[in-house]
Parts: structure tokens; C-alpha cells; sequence
């Protein structure tokens, strides 16, 4: 098992690609994938986790607030076959040792309010909810504690 970090957006975007059909928002279009690409190239975290040279899933975040200290997780995707095995637990404990690692103080995200797996898996790993607006609740996650 690794970590594999890429910073080029047409790579991005064919990881982005391999793994569509297992993201959540199955409305995200190719354009928005593109767009998506491009802007987590050029400012977030893009990590993927392979195991035997097999693509499972990928962490996308932010972790360049200077003012606030709080990382942000853009998106979290994981085959759906590979799901409940450790993977996306895997995906965000290093997302959390990065963010640490660059100076942030917490990490929060946004999930929607229907997706009930990923809002207990997020629970399960530490984050509380904070607020809910148009659908969607906000997690946070302090890192300071370990």
C-alpha cells in the first residue's frame, strides 16, 4: 500500500475520471471535474492510495490558510468495492498528518446531509459536526490533540 502524491491536473483529472462512478455527487459533469482538476493542482493536497499497483482512492484538501489554521477536504473518494476496509481511514489519517505537518490547527470538511455512510465514517474518525446549511452538514476535526 502507498501514498502517491500529484500535482499534475490531466493526471488528476484521468484519477478524477477512473473513479467517477464511485463518487457521491453523481451530477458532477466532466467540465466540473476538469475545473476541479486544474484547481487542486494548483493549490491543494492530491493524494491517491494504491495497493499492488491498483488505484483505490484519492484525498483532495486544502491546507494553506495562514489566518484561520483550518484545512479543508475538497473531496474523498474510495472504489466502492474497496469501502469499509480500512482505505478511506487510511486517506484521511495522512490528510491530518499533512495538515498537521504544514501548521494547520484543524481540518473540516462539508458532507452531504443524505450521504449517512460518510457522515458516520466521518464521526467514526474523529470529527464533530458544527453547522448545517443548504443540505449539507460542516465537520471539524482539531488536530492539536494527536
Amino acid at each position: 500500500m502507498r501514498f502517491v502524491k500529484e500535482n499534475n491536473d490531466r493526471k488528476i483529472y484521468g484519477i478524477m475520471q477512473k473513479l467517477k462512478t464511485d463518487i457521491f455527487d453523481k451530477k458532477l459533469s466532466d467540465d466540473r471535474l476538469k475545473e476541479l482538476s486544474v484547481k487542486f493542482a494548483q493549490n491543494a493536497n492530491f493524494l491517491t492510495i494504491e495497493d499492488n499497483d491498483q488505484l483505490i482512492g484519492y484525498i483532495a484538501f486544502y491546507s494553506n490558510d495562514p489566518i484561520k489554521y483550518t484545512a479543508y477536504i475538497s473531496m474523498i473518494v474510495v472504489r466502492n468495492e474497496f469501502q469499509r476496509m480500512g482505505y478511506g481511514r487510511m486517506l484521511l489519517q495522512k490528510a491530518c498528518q499533512i495538515a498537521r505537518e504544514e501548521r494547520m490547527n484543524s481540518i473540516r470538511l462539508h458532507a452531504d446531509k443524505r450521504n449517512n455512510d460518510a457522515i458516520d465514517f466521518y464521526r467514526v474518525n474523529g470529527f464533530i459536526m458544527c453547522d448545517e446549511k443548504n443540505g449539507r452538514f460542516e465537520l471539524k476535526k482539531d488536530l492539536l490533540g494527536g
